[in-house]
């Protein structure tokens, strides 16, 4: 079955798991170890997906499907269009039947693929159930592919140094939540009315920092802040007051946000100089 293999779907008794991921891991560094099948259950699909707040508008991507049970899920209880990625194509043929019963063959796909070399960009939302050294070799492409704001939800397994914008242990089981962040890394001019300064960002995964370079003063920025394509922080301007900048991250350009009563704030911002630092804040 190849790398493939190396998911892990469903519920297994903690000791089991650890003697699975400790015997892949012992086989020269590869992940084609054969490992079980053995489904997700129902309570944690439904719950994997209200943690993503799937809905209507999304478009879910499983990756490791099985029998479908996830993207009939997505599709049925939550309205979304589904996807299933899944290497067994008896699994796949499984879980087309099981949708066609279910009456969302029309909102659902199954492919026979590997999740390494299917494309990513479509999804709004991506589900997980694999091993942590998969995670790991998947993160810098969903960091990559993903449209800002697009959401990753994995069963059991954490994204290492990526810290999940959500963690909860739901009825024995971690659950994770990841909202893929814009890069913002670089430097940025900004326009607030007539005034004009230069703002530089860093950052590793969500977490930003950033430092204002307005009339020769170098000035850091406070409690910033970003989510998905949304960026917030403060700025102390020195002739006196203070700023909030909300806004919406685009490529290299920044809009304002409407204020809270509807009053849009007065600002933009165009980055000039885009950092080669990737979003993992690795050089």
């Amino acid at each position: 079955m190849g790398r493939m293999a190396a998911f892990l779907r469903g519920a297994i008794p903690v000791a089991l798991l650890l003697g699975v991921i400790g015997h892949a891991l012992s086989q020269e560094g590869r992940y084609d170890t054969f490992i079980p099948y053995v489904p997700t259950p129902e309570h944690v699909v439904d719950r994997m997906l209200e943690l993503a707040e799937v809905g209507p508008e999304d478009h879910v991507f499983d990756l490791g499907s099985g029998d479908g049970r996830i993207v009939i899920t997505a599709a049925k209880k939550f309205g979304a269009r589904a996807l299933g990625i899944e290497i067994d194509p008896k699994l796949v043929e499984e879980a087309r039947r099981n949708a066609a019963e279910a009456g969302v063959a029309e909102r659902t796909t199954f492919l026979v693929q590997d999740l390494f070399v299917a494309p990513l960009r479509d999804a709004t939302v991506i589900t997980l159930y694999v091993l942590l050294p998969t995670n790991l070799e998947l993160r810098p492409r969903l960091l990559e592919e993903l449209r800002p704001g697009s959401r990753i939800v994995s069963h059991v397994f954490s994204m290492g140094g990526w810290l999940a914008d959500r963690h909860e242990n739901f009825r024995g089981v971690d659950l994770y939540l990841w909202i893929v962040p814009a890069h913002v890394t670089g430097t940025w001019e900004v326009t607030d009315g007539a005034r004009g300064f230069t703002v530089a960002f860093e950052q590793q995964f969500q977490e930003v920092s950033g430092r204002a370079l307005i009339e020769g003063r170098t000035i850091p920025l406070r409690e910033a802040k970003l989510q998905g394509d949304r960026l917030e922080f403060i700025l102390e301007h020195p002739e006196g007051g203070t700023a909030t900048y909300r806004g919406k991250v685009t490529g290299d350009r920044m809009t304002a946000l409407a204020e809270a009563g509807g009053k849009a704030a007065n600002w933009s911002a165009r980055r000039t100089l885009r950092s080669p630092r990737p979003i993992d804040g690795k050089p």
